[in-house]
């Protein structure tokens, strides 16, 4: 009992010092047997600001702005809630403008105490900016025109509740939704798209004719194999393709949308990836001699595997020393008349996808 209470007063001085530690920052400690209560640490100090994001509706319709906050640190155990808009403070929506204030430092964590400002841990002395994503809401009879200005840098399509305008808060932004009375009925112009860079695993696919619109562009939609891929907004270059398998063709069109509408399909991009990379087996060492022996001779076995599946059919590459050369040997290698001493013997199996890169090294000593 006694030793529980000194472990308690222990805790608790413990406890004392962090908290006095830093007595302007707080602390979070989450019930590891309910994480999904654990709800975001935001911090806000004089060295880690937070912004302001101003929204406008403008034009001769009606309408309203919506936002929600998202920060792009992921908390591990907290995927319940990261991403909420308890990263900022302010009215979310409301004609015909209103402020809303960013939180520049929000970490998402649980199970243990943490500090946000030290550095070295999760916050680092670094802020998190977040990213504030908008969405005009137009009334009956209202419709949307574009937004204005470039502090939108991510224009998406506003008919898509999961996305809208999204602004980087790195710094005090302003960001305008345009309505009118006149719905838009002219689509953008469709991209003439190209194919650039191509790796195995990967295609770039440019537009070096952009699409153009008479109102306002929003971007571009890339359609791979007739599936959306991915959006880019209005000003970039094209999109580059990853994760994809080797040695295997894709194919590509991309439509421009405005505010109501989408392109004609661009022209049709068939790309093939690289080849794919060469995998040289593993050399795997079956039987070999004890660390020690007086025994003056070696025995060797081995075989090769490539992703865990033994092969068959490889060859072999023996040296013995540092800097003797390679040469053919097979398995059941026996080495005779060693003298006393350390011995060292490398082994590498190869086939067509090449050798080996990690041979196999064994060191043993032979007594006298």
């Amino acid at each position: 009992m006694r030793a529980l209470m000194m472990a308690a007063g222990a805790l608790v001085g413990f406890l004392a010092t962090l908290s006095h530690a830093q007595p302007a920052h707080a602390q979070l400690l989450c019930p590891v047997s309910s994480t999904k209560d654990c709800r975001p640490i935001c911090e806000i100090d004089a060295s880690h600001p937070d912004a302001d994001l101003t929204g406008t509706i403008a034009g001769t319709g009606f309408g309203v702005l919506q936002a929600s906050a998202k920060n792009p640190y992921k908390g591990a155990s907290d995927n319940d809630h990261k991403g909420t808009d308890e990263c900022a403070t302010g009215t979310g929506n409301g004609p015909p403008s209103w402020t809303w204030n960013v939180k520049r430092w929000c970490g998402f964590h649980c199970e243990h105490w943490h500090t946000l400002v030290s550095p070295g841990t999760l916050g680092g002395g670094t802020p998190y900016p977040a990213t504030a994503i908008v969405t005009a809401a137009p009334s009956a009879g209202s419709y949307f025109a574009g937004w204005l200005p470039g502090n939108c840098a991510t224009p998406t399509k506003p008919a898509d509740p999961r996305l809208g305008c999204a602004v980087f808060m790195n710094s005090d932004k302003s960001v305008q939704a345009n309505l009118t009375t006149t719905p838009d009925a002219t689509p953008p112009t469709a991209p003439v798209i190209a194919k650039g860079t191509v790796k195995a695993f990967s295609i770039q696919i440019t537009w070096p004719i952009a699409a153009t619109d008479e109102t306002w562009l929003g971007g571009y939609e890339v359609y791979r194999d007739g599936s959306l891929y991915g959006r880019r907004g209005s000003s970039a270059p094209g999109i580059t393709a990853t994760g994809l398998l080797c040695n295997l063709s894709y194919t590509w069109i991309v439509r421009a949308f405005d505010g109501a509408n989408e392109s004609v399909d661009s022209n049709t991009v068939v790309a093939k990836t690289g080849a794919c990379p060469k995998i040289p087996p593993n050399t795997v060492l079956h039987v070999k001699p004890p660390l020690r022996t007086s025994s003056r001779t070696a025995y060797f076995h081995w075989g090769a595997k490539r992703n865990g599946t033994e092969l068959s059919h490889f060859k072999s590459q023996c040296r013995k020393g540092k800097y003797k050369p390679w040469r053919t040997c097979f398995p059941g290698k026996t080495y005779r008349n060693l003298r006393p001493g350390y011995h060292t013997v490398r082994i590498r199996v190869g086939d067509s996808q090449g050798w080996d890169h990690t041979p196999v090294k064994y060191r043993w000593f032979v007594r006298r």
